[in-house]
């Protein structure tokens, strides 16, 4: 699937309400080429044209992708997500 970041959903449907969201940006190590700081901007120009406000940032900087140890933004997203009810 290739997601078109720069255009809106072409689902036809226009969001009157901005839904609330979070979102997540890791990196592992300084030298690599998509800094959190990227991350977050590119997801949220995706967000707002798809009819969603990011609310909170959850990052973990110089953490590993491969195990969930160290990784306390992502635990914290997840504990979010499960106390919300959705």
């Amino acid at each position: 699937m290739v997601i078109k970041w720069d255009q809106p959903d072409s689902s036809g449907e226009s969001a009157v309400t901005l839904i609330r969201a979070a979102q997540y940006v890791r990196m592992s190590t300084e030298h690599q080429k998509y800094s959190t700081d990227n991350q977050s901007a590119a997801i949220r120009k995706y967000a707002a044209t798809r009819g969603f406000e990011i609310v909170r940032t959850y990052a973990d900087e110089g953490k590993s992708g491969l195990k969930l140890d160290g990784r306390d933004a992502l635990k914290g997203l997840t504990v979010a997500c499960r106390s919300c009810g959705h």
